[in-house]
């Protein structure tokens, strides 16, 4: 089978090709900009394709020979301009459905996010409303890019389902829940373990929240089983460890897996202020990346998040799972071996 893999080259893309190799079962082609990195994909026998879903030029005629379509591709992050998430997150998945074979089966890789990530003592479900927009403080005159993120990946499953049901054309979607794992560095584990590292004693964090994430190897595999056996319609699973640590447990085993003493945690009415200055002034500045702390990153150590994944487990049997020291060793043990710690 012929299956077509988008952001192939980035974190979670490459470990789906890796997974879909391991299965010896699929022709992989990796769906990148002209201009992608693809050292993390260069070692698996894949097809690359040269293309960008934000080009309306991107035709049809380079999508017929797919039987399937995993969409990993996106502005992932909490940085940068609401119209450049939106061209890439909205109008290219919409590009990306339109252009592939009708009798194609489709699996968007969507996030937790779209649920909201405000603090919420219980487990939400892929039913649960969605809440991609929070209003954190100043929010009227400094909007955060965490936002622009929720938002436009909330759209895109909108649309992408409003499309399905209107075509009848399967349409999978997979809500990953916070992954970690090797080649991760714009998803908080790498930034935090770079700053403990390099001796920062003080961090914020509270010892009550508890924080849903999956190991990448994890998540590959099941975006693997899921799309070998799509079900008819449209599906919308939230994908994670059921084993939900406290926030200071996950980090703790990052610290472990370093050999460093974990942090000490402040509260968090001493981090948001001088965050929200900080935001303001790379705003304003232009800046090309974010601070190490904004609005959004300061609030996520304090909140709870969790989500239902008993549904994916009932229906594709996926309860395997790296343990959390496992697989932040793993993770550790990868930034070492290539330079990044």
């Amino acid at each position: 089978m012929k299956i077509l893999v988008t952001g192939a080259n980035g974190f979670i893309g490459s470990h789906i090709v890796r997974a879909f190799h391991k299965t010896r079962r699929a022709q992989i082609t990796a769906l990148v900009r002209p201009s992608a990195d693809l050292r993390f994909i260069r070692r698996y026998p894949v097809e690359i394709m040269h293309g960008d879903l934000a080009d309306a030029a991107f035709t049809r005629d380079q999508m017929q020979a797919f039987a399937s379509v995993v969409h990993a591709g996106g502005k992932v992050g909490d940085w940068g301009d609401y119209k450049d998430f939106f061209k890439t997150n909205v109008l290219g998945s919409l590009r990306l459905f339109d252009a592939t074979r009708q009798d194609s089966d489709f699996v968007y890789i969507s996030s937790n996010a779209v649920l909201g990530e405000e603090h919420e003592p219980e487990a939400k479900g892929e039913t649960s409303a969605r809440l991609p927009v929070l209003e954190y403080a100043g929010e009227s005159l400094l909007p955060s890019a965490m936002n622009h993120y929720r938002l436009t990946k909330a759209l895109a499953e909108i649309l992408l389902i409003r499309r399905a049901k209107q075509t009848g054309r399967r349409l999978t979607v997979i809500r990953p829940v916070w992954v970690f794992g090797p080649r991760e560095f714009n998803a908080g584990p790498y930034e935090y373990c770079k700053t403990v590292d390099s001796g920062v004693p003080l961090m914020p964090g509270c010892n009550s929240n508890r924080f849903h994430t999956i190991y990448a190897g994890d998540l590959a595999k099941i975006v693997v089983k899921i799309s070998e056996n799509l079900k008819d319609g449209v599906n919308i699973y939230n994908v994670g460890n059921p084993q939900v640590p406290l926030m200071q447990d996950y980090w703790a085993a990052f610290c472990s897996a370093m050999g460093v003493k974990p942090p000490q945690h402040l509260p968090k009415w001493l981090f948001y202020p001088p965050a929200m200055l900080l935001e303001a002034a790379y705003s304003l500045a232009g800046a090309a990346n974010p601070p190490l702390f904004t609005r959004a990153r300061v609030y996520m150590f304090y909140a709870n998040n969790v989500y239902n994944v008993d549904k994916v487990i009932d229906d594709y049997g996926t309860n395997e799972f790296t343990s959390l020291a496992r697989a932040t060793r793993l993770t550790v043990r990868w930034w070492r071996m290539n330079g990044y710690l």
